[in-house]
């Protein structure tokens, strides 16, 4: 875990002025992999998840929602994370 990312993921962030986030980020690890990673992660730091997939779905230990999508990218997984404010 390193900043909140799959261990040798790399990211690219937009929309970080308003209240909802979308990340973009790649891993080295196929979804599976991954997916199983960030779910086991989510609950650790208080987050409820659901998975269907390569797709998750949750909110965080403050409210906020959130979605994480997953698509295999050569032997690696390109994601989208999207987080949306709930006190916007």
């Amino acid at each position: 875990f390193s900043d909140g990312y799959f261990k040798g993921g790399a990211s690219k962030q937009a929309g970080a002025e308003s209240s909802d986030v979308t990340l973009d980020f790649t891993a080295p690890a196929p979804p599976e992999a991954v997916a199983q990673w960030y779910v086991a992660t989510l609950a650790d730091k208080g987050a409820k998840s659901s998975r269907k997939g390569n797709r998750i779905d949750g909110v965080t230990r403050e409210g906020s929602a959130f979605t994480l999508d997953l698509a295999a990218d050569g032997k690696g997984t390109r994601g989208t994370f999207q987080l949306t404010d709930s006190k916007a």
